[in-house]
């Protein structure tokens, strides 16, 4: 069984919805074999867009592979957008 908890949703770990783009970041842990582990989620204007694919020991871990993957969103909206 793998129990899910947001850390926080109203206020995420990284903020986002920057002047300039619409994602946020949420990182959950969840406890999987008795152990702690943390994933992340990328939201755009409140939808999930992505979600992380493995779970990171740390959230700190969670968290810069998040921005790497966020960075990557911004990078192709601004694209889209013409900026």
């Amino acid at each position: 069984m793998i129990l899910l908890w947001p850390l926080s949703r109203a206020h995420p770990i990284i903020a986002g919805m920057a002047r300039d783009h619409p994602f946020t970041i949420e990182i959950e842990f969840h406890i999987e074999k008795r152990m702690r582990r943390y994933r992340w989620g990328i939201y755009e204007s409140g939808e999930l867009r992505d979600r992380a694919r493995e779970s990171f020991v740390t959230k700190r871990e969670a968290q810069a592979d998040a921005a790497k993957v966020m960075e990557e969103h911004i990078t192709t909206w601004r694209r889209k957008r013409g900026r």
